[in-house]
């Protein structure tokens, strides 16, 4: 069984590798012919520095200290998020661009670029836009009939879920969250699934139950 979790660990490790220089290989080929000041290594060790730091943040809570180790935590959430959604649109342009050299039709350098500048931006805003709807809470109302008959029996009932409390949604946001909830003037609150980050010891430590 050992043997077989650290095959799996090194698989995983291997295609995350993978993936995150692949994505890098083209995100200096898209952004070197426009910024031709840049020096290719240090964007290499930024680049490498910001795929690991989910990682980095969660295995060194215990020598990290704590804000470092949160802050590297959010820098990796966001990069994990960003990293599918490149990873995606990277393989779905190299695609076209390999039929396309199988049809004849090669692309110009400069249009590659710009679409490799797009596909940054394009990224940039969507994850811009997670991180500002992230920090608004939605309400959605819905009224519920019963088929049973129920005398008198007119119920305010919040439910929320997907909280995922921890590192990345703290207890400030908690506290913004039951605000919006007490002004609601519910009759019942309930909670369903995710509540806690895999962080249990940042959600007792921060006191996040109160």
């Amino acid at each position: 069984m050992k043997y077989i979790i650290i095959f799996i660990f090194g698989v995983f490790l291997s295609l995350f590798v993978l993936a995150n220089y692949y994505i890098g290989l083209r995100g200096w080929q898209s952004l070197s012919p426009a910024f031709p000041w840049a020096i290719k290594e240090a964007y290499w060790i930024i680049f490498w520095a910001v795929a690991a730091s989910y990682f980095l943040g969660r295995l060194g809570r215990k020598w990290l200290p704590g804000k470092i180790s949160k802050v590297l935590t959010n820098i990796g959430a966001y990069w994990l998020a960003a990293m599918l959604y490149l990873l995606l649109a990277i393989i779905a342009i190299d695609v076209v661009i390999i039929i396309s050299g199988m049809l004849g039709y090669v692309y110009p350098p400069l249009l590659l670029q710009a679409i490799g500048l797009a596909v940054i931006l394009l990224v940039t805003v969507l994850l811009a836009y997670g991180f500002y709807n992230s920090r608004k809470v939605k309400i959605t109302s819905y009224n519920i009939s019963l088929a049973k008959e129920l005398k008198n029996l007119n119920l305010k009932i919040v439910m929320i879920s997907d909280l995922h409390l921890g590192e990345v949604v703290h207890k400030q946001r908690v506290s913004a969250m039951v605000e919006k909830i007490n002004g609601l003037k519910p009759d019942m609150v309930m909670i369903a699934g995710d509540i806690v980050d895999d962080n249990l010891d940042y959600f007792f430590n921060n006191n996040m139950a109160e």
